[in-house]
């Protein structure tokens, strides 16, 4: 893989890139993530949904697009419920989910309080998640956007989303960093294993102060940190835009020493009017 760092208003045309493994070195950042709308899957579900069903040992199976909104509304602790990582559990889709109708809201978030991470492994088992949109924008702090917006190792070991099929449109606007992806927007310690996505991922910082404010963006993921991404693909554009730091790749966005193996992406990579700019692929 090529890193490069060039001036402003660049735009990168990727045909096929294929990832193999590599050690990544990146920007260690805290965020907090804002609010992403409105009009939200979570907020059409105020009780547990039959589409979510919990086993004697916590494993959750799910097969409705309530029942995952219930689960980035129990990991998250919105609305009353007790914040739930999953760590040491798996959660299971039983079907395809599509999520047509409502904004989503990533499932795991950084708050100024306390995180709210996903620990659990998450397996999709090839099913798909069509018509995503995702529409966050902050005018305080920072943004972690995707299907996941923050997926964290734990004691019982790292956070995993893996064989999951998901297209449709990811977008971060705000006033601080953003980390944001197709499938997962920032990582500590987590992995991303076998699962693709189709669409487009911006992230957009629209303030007029540019200290320390950085976009990046990433077709399956936004931001890595010690973690792990192999045999995923993406296909669409990656746009990262701002007047500071902007770094989108086709794959990771940016990373610190993670690794990234058997990965391709076919589409556009754009980071425009930074200070700062890179690509990696």
């Amino acid at each position: 893989m090529n890193f490069s760092s060039v001036g402003k208003n660049i735009k990168r045309y990727l045909s096929i890139l294929l990832v193999t493994t590599v050690v990544l070195v990146g920007f260690p950042l805290s965020v907090y993530a804002g609010d992403p709308g409105t009009d939200l899957w979570t907020a059409k579900v105020t009780t547990k949904p039959d589409g979510y069903q919990e086993d004697d040992d916590g494993d959750v199976t799910i097969s409705t697009a309530e029942g995952l909104a219930w689960l980035s509304k129990v990991v998250n602790g919105l609305d009353g419920v007790e914040a739930d990582s999953f760590e040491g559990r798996t959660v299971t889709l039983a079907a395809d989910i599509d999520l047509e109708g409502h904004l989503w809201n990533p499932i795991g978030r950084e708050a100024s309080g306390g995180d709210f991470p996903f620990k659990g492994t998450f397996d999709g088992c090839g099913y798909k998640i069509p018509n995503m949109k995702v529409d966050v924008s902050t005018n305080s702090g920072s943004l972690c956007a995707g299907l996941f917006g923050l997926v964290e190792a734990g004691v019982e070991g790292k956070g995993i989303v893996k064989n999951i099929i998901v297209s449709g449109e990811v977008k971060s606007t705000g006033v601080g960093n953003s980390y944001t992806g197709g499938i997962v927007g920032r990582s500590k310690g987590g992995a991303v294993r076998n699962s693709s996505f189709v669409g487009d991922v911006t992230a957009k910082y629209v303030s007029s102060n540019s200290t320390s404010r950085n976009n990046f963006a990433g077709g399956i993921l936004g931001h890595s940190l010690e973690g792990e991404v192999s045999d995923c693909s993406f296909e669409g554009e990656v746009t990262a835009s701002g007047n500071y730091q902007n770094i989108a790749g086709g794959i990771v966005g940016s990373s610190n020493t993670s690794e990234v193996s058997n990965c391709r992406s076919a589409g556009n990579i754009t980071a425009i009017d930074g200070e700062k700019v890179d690509n990696w692929g």
